[in-house]
């Protein structure tokens, strides 16, 4: 059963979600300020640190002779309180992009199911999606090792989750909501339900690429737009092979766990 929604319907989900990620990215900082936090979640390298505390030193030793306030020390740590708000707003960023789905499909969500089989088992296919998250898993993973290879830095996907997550577990516990639940349910519903699934009219390969690569901007990296785009691509690929949008979510369920157990195999 093809969706009933078209290439406009994809249009103005994309500009409604993107509107969504920009206002609730531009939120974190403005609460943190708001807060007195730092807007930082990122902990600074090593070597940028060292820098920074031998200009420090020099600066408080010039600032005691001449009887000036000595100036603060730089914050190297991200702020986890600031992850807390940031991971906060994620998780209602990913709800908001769902309904801004539905409002833009602008059928009743029994239809929606209905076309996207939401309403069926996919009992019938369920090998299919462990062994397209294990590809799309092995793909960044060589992929990542192949561009450090080259040293092409730009292109080097870099770690996801800031240090500041990794240390705090109110941060860690909204960061699992938002990667194993949230975002395998909202992110399949509006890049495999509406944006593929509204835009397979013109084929498969165009809808297929456009899904792909809209799945990886979103997640602001250019380290991850090359090996995100093929993730995107295997999900919609799932999803249209099986016609059934559980299987692609069973995938991106099963993708960012094995990210997250990582995740915790480094604390």
């Amino acid at each position: 059963m093809a969706p009933p929604w078209g290439p406009r319907t994809v249009v103005a989900g994309l500009a409604t979600g993107v509107v969504i990620y920009l206002v609730a990215f531009g939120a974190i900082g403005v609460i943190a300020s708001a807060a007195g936090r730092e807007r930082s979640i990122d902990d600074r390298a090593v070597l940028d640190a060292a820098g920074d505390l031998a200009r420090l030193g020099d600066e408080r030793l010039a600032a005691a002779a001449d009887g000036r306030a000595l100036p603060r020390p730089p914050q190297f740590a991200g702020d986890v309180v600031t992850a807390r708000i940031a991971y906060a707003l994620g998780a209602l960023a990913s709800a908001s992009i769902a309904g801004a789905a539905l409002l833009a499909m602008r059928n009743r969500p029994r239809a929606i199911a209905g076309a996207l089989r939401l309403d069926r088992s996919p009992r019938d296919d369920l090998w299919k999606a462990p062994a397209v998250a294990l590809a799309a898993t092995l793909a960044v993973v060589v992929y990542a090792a192949g561009a450090r290879a080259a040293g092409i830095d730009i292109l080097v996907p870099q770690g996801q989750v800031p240090g500041a997550v990794v240390r705090d577990n109110v941060a860690l516990g909204l960061f699992a909501v938002v990667a194993l639940l949230l975002a395998p349910l909202t992110e399949e519903f509006f890049f495999r339900g509406l944006v593929f699934g509204g835009l397979a009219r013109w084929g498969v390969i165009p809808a297929l690429v456009v899904s792909g690569l809209g799945f990886a901007l979103s997640h602001a990296s250019t380290g991850t737009i090359i090996p995100f785009t093929f993730v995107g691509v295997s999900f919609a690929w799932l999803y249209w092979s099986t016609g059934n949008l559980w299987n692609a979510v069973a995938a991106h369920f099963l993708f960012n766990l094995t990210s997250f157990a990582m995740l915790l195999g480094q604390r």
